[in-house]
């Protein structure tokens, strides 16, 4: 029995150590600032566009940001706008700046839908859903997350 609590003291001990500063550094992408660097398309077809979109984003914070793969759903006042996943792994070192591309993929009632919104000129909603998928010693652990913003 005492090697079996050993054991388990162990495995919490590994995921306290390795699993909270790793989870801080990926939470703290909500309080980055983003900037629309570019869009490029790269491909489409009769009812839908892929994009490639860098977005600069400016760490505020007192510790680095790591950008791992990450799934996300945009939302334009509630309606679905694209959805698509990063590229490639990001550090963003703290008061520093940093390039995140990422794809994109709008259909066509999509991107009227935001279209109209947009040129209503009404207050906006633009909220991001996102999944993070953090790298542990024993795989890869979803950590969702939202970002909402107004313009």
């Amino acid at each position: 029995m005492t090697g079996l609590a050993r054991l388990l003291a162990f495995v919490a001990c590994a995921a306290l150590c390795s699993g909270c500063p790793s989870r801080a550094s990926r939470e703290a992408i909500k309080q980055c600032h983003f900037t629309l660097r570019t869009i490029d398309v790269s491909g489409y077809g009769p009812l839908e566009v892929e994009l490639l979109v860098t977005l600069g984003v400016h760490n505020p914070n007192d510790i680095e940001v790591v950008v791992d793969q990450m799934d996300y759903t945009v939302y334009l006042n509630g309606e679905k706008l694209t959805h698509g996943r990063t590229s490639q792994d990001i550090t963003i070192p703290v008061g520093g700046n940093a390039d995140i591309p990422i794809s994109a993929r709008l259909n066509a009632i999509e991107l009227g839908r935001a279209a109209f919104t947009l040129l209503r000129g009404d207050d906006r909603v633009l909220k991001v859903r996102a999944t993070y998928y953090i790298e542990l010693p024993w795989g890869r652990e979803p950590f969702p997350f939202e970002i909402e913003r107004r313009f």
